[in-house]
């Protein structure tokens, strides 16, 4: 693959969520890492009209991590949510997958 070109001129969530996937399978614990780890942020990031931040209570700053990003590049759907969300069980990220649509 070194020296061939591989960019891809369309990408949707799923293709996405397939890459981040395929990372919990080759290295679970620094693909956990990447996600779980977020940082402050200004305001001016966190009011970016698609980039998610979060801030507790507690939290001095607003704090971004990669879905966030990622998330931003897709934008925002009318309930907020963004187009890519991941499963939870135990405490331990089991997939990712699309955000379905609320019913």
């Amino acid at each position: 693959m070194k020296g061939e070109s591989v960019l891809k001129k369309n990408i949707t969530p799923k293709n996405v969520c397939d890459l981040l996937n395929e990372m919990l399978k080759l290295d679970y614990k620094c693909t956990e890492k990447l996600i779980e780890h977020r940082v402050p942020c200004n305001e001016k990031i966190a009011d970016h009209a698609t980039i998610q931040v979060q801030q507790f209570k507690t939290d001095k700053f607003p704090k971004v991590g990669l879905m966030g990003v990622i998330n931003g590049l897709f934008g925002i759907r009318k309930d907020g949510m963004g187009a890519i969300c991941y499963e939870i069980d135990f405490g331990k990220i089991i997939r990712f997958k699309p955000t379905p649509e609320k019913k």
